[in-house]
Order: C-alpha cells, then sequence, then structure tokens
C-alpha cells in the first residue's frame, strides 16, 4: 500500500514517513532511508522528511548526520515545536549542551506553552548547575501546568539546592 502510495504521489511525505516507520518495525531501517532519502530528493525543504531521517540516522549511531538532519527540519519548520524539541534533546544527549540550551532557549521563547521544550530546558539548565535560570523556567511552568506532579517535583529539587 506504500509502495502503491508513492506511486501515485512521489511527493507525499506522510506516505514516505510512515513507510520508513513501518521498514524500521520490519528491521529494514536501509530500505527506509532510501525512502526518506527519495523523498528529499524531490523537495529538500520538506522538515518532516528531515526530521524522519534524523531520527532514522539516530537509531544507527550516525550522529553527525542525524544532527544535519534534525537541525534542517527545526530550521525549515520553526512552528513545529516537535522538531526544536528533538534537535535539543539530541544535542544534549551527545554532550553538546551549550548548543542545546541555545536551541532550547530559542524553541521556549518561540513556544512558551510546550511542556516537552520547558521541561528539557529547565532539566539541561539544572544539569548544567544554572539552578537560577532553571528555577525561573519551572515557575512558568508551575502556572503553566499547575497539576503537573512531575513539574512540582522539579521545583523541590530545585528549592532543595545549595
Amino acid at each position: 500500500a506504500f509502495e502503491r502510495a508513492l506511486y501515485v504521489e512521489p511527493g507525499w511525505s506522510v506516505a514516505r514517513t510512515n513507510f520508513a516507520d513501518f521498514l524500521r518495525e520490519e528491521g529494514d531501517d536501509a530500505r527506509g532511508e532510501r525512502i526518506l532519502r527519495e523523498g528529499l530528493e524531490l523537495d529538500p525543504d520538506d522538515a518532516m522528511l528531515h526530521h524522519a531521517l534524523g531520527l532514522l540516522l539516530v537509531r544507527n549511531d550516525r550522529e553527525t548526520e542525524a544532527l544535519e538532519s534534525l537541525a534542517a527540519a527545526a530550521a525549515l519548520d520553526t512552528a513545529n515545536p516537535r522538531f526544536s524539541y528533538v534537535l535539543g534533546v539530541a544535542l544534549n544527549s551527545l554532550g553538546r549542551s551549550d548548543e542545546a540550551v541555545s536551541t532550547l532557549a530559542d524553541a521556549y521563547a518561540r513556544h512558551p506553552g510546550s511542556f516537552d521544550i520547558a521541561w528539557a530546558y529547565a532539566t539541561i539548565l539544572r544539569d548544567r548547575g544554572d539552578i537560577a535560570a532553571a528555577t525561573a523556567v519551572v515557575d512558568t511552568m508551575r502556572e503553566r501546568f499547575p497539576a503537573s506532579r512531575e513539574v512540582a517535583s522539579l521545583a523541590e529539587q530545585l528549592a532543595a539546592e545549595p
């Protein structure tokens, strides 16, 4: 069905990303990568395809290529908070916390209602020892997400820091 969909509409990025995800579940990331790259040849500015390719490359321990794809997705579609969130988390996971903080700070300013971005930003700041900045983010989160036990717990952790 995916092959047929792409035959009919080769530029349909939703079909490509879903096909690549299906292939991942089948253990064929190599074919999934080809499907995504073919889509990017048709439309190099498709943020969804860049994002899907970045995730595939992360799973295959190809960090440099993955970050390029994830960064392209975040740059091409700044309205999608998920792309910036994933890029920030990936940067931090690869030991590039300065870039992660910069990416997440920008995303936090653009998407103040995103729990995931705020959470990643606050916890990375905390882990870097910037308790004051982390506390400021968490204080805002407490206003936006008053019922969140996770936020309350993080606020307590930060309050206990020297």
